[in-house]
């Protein structure tokens, strides 16, 4: 069996969780002896080999133009050449690689699997986002009644072309595959309303599996700190760092002895106002001054598996979110969750008051009861973080890497 997986990012089990699930599959299946090659659609050159040692990895001669026929008839080859089985779109489902994907495998054995990391078609969670960048843009003009209705007009018209453009790549994407994957059941029929699939036999769920190797012994749960930590980008939109810091506002004062450790940011070694993760950073921090709060930590970007180990809550407040790697993660190490009910994947990982928490979304009231209540009561915590380790396991690598190896023997036979 060889499978070829198509990346826009390098495989950098650090970086971000699409690469750190390719890294992690890609040595389950190199050890159930299929062999996996890495085609790097927007990258010229690695920059952290030590994570593609084993895999033969391939860049496009056009880099520009990502759909050039040049960039087809490369593809092509390659697949002919390395007798590849199976290609999976591991990289943007929106780019228009999908339609080289499609055009390099047509009319040849090879089966197609797009991969979705996001949670499917909630449009109104993009729109902050656009608003956003057009107030920043009109921002210079001179106020006046007619800018404002432009304004308006073009947040409205942004929006409405980015759910076109967004549905018609989706759409592209599961036609030209043979296999469609999202991250979870839940998204399933969102995915089927908006796109109304006729064809829902290769509309399948698989979810992200594990990153460590082993589970954490439960006794070492005794030692652990009073610590709630955070892990992921400094990112407003999707992250909304801002409510798990009102949130501790309410709380700090109750648990003086508890501490909040938020983990992530910038890779940026120098300050850079221009990257947006520093940007958030500052932001929060002004938050944080003006609430003269004490007890939060500002880690940076770090290793998060030590912070995993030594504390007992894990925030997560996200205004969405596809599979985040970092519940499961978490929950493998004994830190109970406590998240909002924001995305439909949360009720997959966590069982509510058994192994986490979830609060309606966005209460932030509901939120802080349900964490406070935790910190409060530390045998509560501590039945909770021995079933978290237990429900984690579910999505071990051998579990889900098993799923996967049970599609490619399915995909594969079909005639």
């Amino acid at each position: 069996m060889k499978i070829l997986f198509v990346l826009a990012l390098e495989v950098n089990p650090k970086v971000g969780g699409v690469e750190r699930v390719t890294h992690v599959l890609t040595r389950y299946f190199d050890n159930a002896g299929i062999e996996v090659y890495f085609f790097y659609f927007n990258l010229k050159e690695l920059s952290f080999p030590e994570y593609n040692e084993n895999v033969e990895v391939f860049f496009p001669p056009d880099i520009v133009n990502v759909n050039s026929q040049e960039n087809i008839l490369f593809l092509k080859n390659i697949l002919v050449s390395k007798d590849i089985n199976i290609v999976i779109n591991q990289g943007s489902i929106g780019d228009s690689i999908t339609a080289v994907i499609a055009e390099s495998a047509k009319k040849s054995s090879v089966k197609i699997i797009s991969v979705l990391h996001s949670t499917p078609f909630k449009f109104s969670l993009f729109y902050g986002q656009y608003k956003q960048t057009l107030t920043n843009y009109l921002a210079a003009e001179k106020k006046s009644f007619k800018n404002i209705l432009k304004k308006k007009f073009l947040i409205f018209l942004a929006y409405q072309q980015y759910v076109k453009f967004y549905k018609k790549h989706l759409k592209m994407a599961f036609d030209s595959s043979d296999c469609f994957v999202l991250l979870s059941q839940g998204y399933i029929p969102i995915f089927n309303k908006i796109l109304k699939i006729h064809n829902q036999d290769k509309l399948i769920s698989i979810a992200n599996p594990l990153s460590f190797k082993e589970d954490f012994s439960i006794n070492k749960l005794n030692y652990k700190k009073k610590q709630v930590i955070y892990v992921g980008r400094l990112e407003f939109h999707a992250k909304r760092l801002d409510r798990l810091i009102n949130v501790w506002s309410m709380i700090e004062n109750i648990a003086p002895d508890w501490k909040l450790i938020i983990i992530g940011g910038s890779m940026e070694s120098v300050p850079n106002e221009t990257d947006y993760q520093m940007k958030e950073l500052i932001r929060l921090k002004k938050m944080i001054e003006n609430l003269q709060l004490k007890n939060i930590t500002f880690a940076g970007n770090k290793n998060p598996e030590v912070y995993y180990n030594e504390s007992k809550l894990f925030c997560l407040t996200s205004s969405y979110e596809g599979f985040p790697l970092v519940l499961g993660e978490a929950m493998q190490c004994g830190v109970v969750p406590v998240v909002f009910g924001s995305f439909e994947a949360a009720y997959d990982i966590i069982e509510h008051k058994i192994n986490g928490l979830i609060a309606a979304p966005f209460d932030i009231g509901e939120y802080t009861s349900l964490l406070s209540e935790l910190m409060l009561d530390d045998s509560m915590t501590q039945k909770m973080a021995i079933s978290a380790i237990d429900g984690s396991k579910k999505f071990s690598v051998k579990v889900i890497g098993d799923q996967w190896i049970k599609l490619f023997k399915e995909l594969t036979v079909q005639k």
